[in-house]
């Protein structure tokens, strides 16, 4: 009987240092998944604080952007006015100028047929070569006045090509159909996204790009500020479902037309 309480003392002790043997195996593995936890959560805070300080400059420079933009355009139309008051003023020039040329040769033609007058005729002369010369001097005011103004008129001309131009280029550089990227976050307070794509990648200012999710289409967004490796873009009001979210890690596709 002693011997099999003593066996079984011997075991229970066996079990007791094993099982404490586990214990402590685990409670070491618990404290080092705790530590590598702690620091993934920290460095989760510092990349989360790291996109919340990236996501407010690509705001400041977007309102950059858009402010840029909006200046450009109001100059332009800045540009369309002074060209339109420009050719106004050179059409009154001319007017003018034509005018001034018919009363020169009446001028001229008066002073030919009174000095041919009869000597009895008393003949003005000396008022009319005055009168002569002041509508010389005016014509050639008014010349000098219209190559200045047609000048001018083709340098607005000239800028208002520019402008144009550099539109037409802006809207023919279009992105290439298939173009592929990834959210890399989401505002949802300013209802605009952050893409891994950019300027090198091809990405335009203005294009539309789609959201898709497990290859479902989630929404729509305009690109609306471009840095060489990334992209801000805006979520088209009215392209996502009530209750759906884009969220970091959807794909976004450029398809012509979308």
């Amino acid at each position: 009987m002693s011997r099999v309480l003593l066996i079984a003392a011997i075991v229970l002790m066996i079990g007791t240092a094993v099982l404490a043997f586990l214990t402590k195996g685990q409670k070491v593995a618990l404290k080092s998944e705790l530590d590598s936890t702690k620091l993934t959560l920290t460095s989760t805070k510092v990349q989360l604080k790291q996109t919340q300080d990236d996501l407010t400059a690509t705001k400041g420079e977007l309102a950059s952007t858009k402010t840029t933009l909006e200046s450009r355009e109001k100059d332009l139309a800045s540009t369309k006015d002074k060209l339109q008051t420009a050719e106004n003023d050179a059409k009154q020039v001319r007017e003018s100028l034509a005018t001034k040329e018919a009363e020169l040769a009446k001028i001229k033609e008066d002073l030919q047929k009174f000095m041919g007058a009869p000597g009895g005729e008393k003949v003005d002369l000396e008022g009319m070569k005055l009168a002569l010369e002041k509508a010389k001097t005016e014509a050639q005011e008014k010349t000098t006045l219209l190559e200045a103004t047609t000048g001018k008129v083709k340098n607005l001309e000239g800028e208002v090509t520019g402008y144009k131009q550099k539109e037409v280029e802006r809207q023919a550089k279009l992105m290439k159909p298939g173009l592929e990227g990834m959210v890399m976050a989401v505002n949802q307070g300013w209802n605009f996204v952050v893409l891994n794509i950019g300027d090198k990648q091809g990405v335009n200012m203005n294009s539309e790009m789609i959201v898709k999710r497990d290859g479902n289409r989630v929404a729509t967004v305009k690109i609306t500020s471009v840095e060489p490796n990334t992209a801000v873009a805006d979520i088209v009001p009215g392209s996502i479902a009530r209750g759906v979210k884009v969220q970091p890690g959807d794909k976004v596709i450029f398809e012509k037309g979308s």
